[in-house]
């Protein structure tokens, strides 16, 4: 009985395998009867190419941030574009070319003005004069060079005629350590202004410092900081359009700039003419205003925003502060003519005149009186080949 069921089993599957495969040898069959074709029978129809659309590759965007090409740019309002100054390049540039050669002559007229002091008559070497003392400090300080290292340049002053004696560098230092020499210096400026301050009648009023040699060794020491250069602070009232220095104090680096707006203005009153004065927020004080007053002078200083027009004993306080709050952009044109004393001492520490090499307070102060009297005498080089101007003190061929 098994058996029989094992037979009739393989039978059935002998079957089905016969039914499945069927087709496939008929097909084979069939393909394999049928005639050949030759090759340039067959017809083959051109096939359309399908263009595959190439995406455009998207930057990667962070979560939270939209796409550069989506994000709102915001409207850039349009800024006026600042007022440009004409200038006779031709001219300026002959100034810069005429500076070196002019210069030794314009400081030995201009020493050659202060008059010699009284000397008692006494046996052995003759004093050297005042004014060759004056010209060597004055250009030395001008060259930038130590005493020894600018004794060629003094031979140089001697033999072209400018000087009478060559003095040693021990006489130099010796002469910068005198105690008269500040207020012989600061009429030297005074004198060097006249020229070009003549001609003008605003005025601004500033101070910076200048660095020294010096260092705070002790304190840093003592308090574990880093050696820090010791200041000195250069006041000065110079004219807006000329950029000559009309007035200068040298103190210490902690006094504070409105003390010394008194002495410069009434100095400066009694040889020029003023009508305005420029100065910043340092300045803003009551005196102030009335001692502008007092001499006729208009002071332009912006106002806090603490300010009141309260006017505790000055009338113009009150006036110029309703005049501020009233006409915000005619005030600002005037207080704009400030920025001129600003590019004067950018103009003397540009030229390598920032650092005071002395050591001494005393020394340094004049060595700072000798460097603005040198600003000043670059200007008016600058003034004689741009407007022509003559200094009085200097002979012209």
């Amino acid at each position: 009985m098994d058996k029989e069921r094992l037979r009739l089993s393989k039978v059935s599957q002998r079957e089905i395998s016969r039914s499945t495969t069927q087709p496939y040898i008929l097909r084979r069959k069939r393909h394999e009867n049928a005639p050949a074709v030759k090759e340039t029978e067959i017809k083959s129809e051109p096939i359309e190419e399908v263009k595959q659309i190439e995406k455009p590759v998207q930057n990667r965007v962070l979560p939270g941030r939209k796409p550069k090409h989506i994000r709102a740019k915001p409207r850039r309002e349009q800024t006026p574009k600042k007022p440009t100054y004409q200038r006779d390049w031709k001219a300026y540039n002959q100034g810069q070319y005429n500076e070196y050669t002019y210069f030794n002559a314009y400081v030995s007229s201009l020493a050659a003005t202060v008059e010699e002091p009284p000397r008692e008559k006494k046996a052995g070497r003759k004093p050297i004069p005042l004014r060759d003392l004056l010209t060597c400090a004055i250009i030395l300080s001008y060259r930038g060079l130590s005493g020894r290292r600018a004794q060629g340049v003094i031979q140089e002053l001697y033999d072209n005629g400018y000087i009478d004696t060559a003095p040693s560098p021990t006489v130099i230092w010796r002469f910068m350590d005198n105690e008269n020499l500040s207020e012989i210096l600061r009429v030297l400026i005074q004198i060097s202004a006249t020229p070009a301050i003549a001609a003008e009648t605003r005025l601004a009023i500033d101070a910076s410092g200048f660095r020294t040699t010096s260092y705070s060794d002790w304190f840093g020491e003592k308090h574990g900081y880093e050696k820090v250069n010791e200041w000195i602070k250069l006041h000065a009232i110079v004219g807006v359009e000329t950029n000559v220095i009309a007035n200068a104090y040298v103190t210490d680096g902690h006094t504070h700039d409105n003390k010394m707006f008194k002495p410069l203005v009434e100095e400066v009153v009694q040889q020029f003419t003023v009508t305005e004065v420029f100065a910043d927020k340092g300045y803003l004080a009551r005196d102030n205003f009335n001692l502008c007053k007092d001499y006729g002078i208009r002071l332009f200083v912006p106002f806090k925003t603490s300010s009141t027009p309260a006017a505790r004993g000055s009338g113009e306080w009150t006036k110029m502060y309703y005049y501020a709050l009233e006409n915000p952009e005619e005030f600002k044109k005037h207080y704009h003519k400030r920025s001129n004393v600003e590019t004067v001492f950018h103009m003397m520490k540009a030229t390598g005149q920032e650092t005071i090499r002395s050591r001494k307070f005393r020394t340094q102060s004049n060595e700072l009186y000798c460097k603005v009297i040198c600003h000043n005498i670059r200007m008016l080089i600058m003034l004689n080949a741009t407007q022509g101007l003559e200094p009085e003190f200097v002979e012209f061929e």
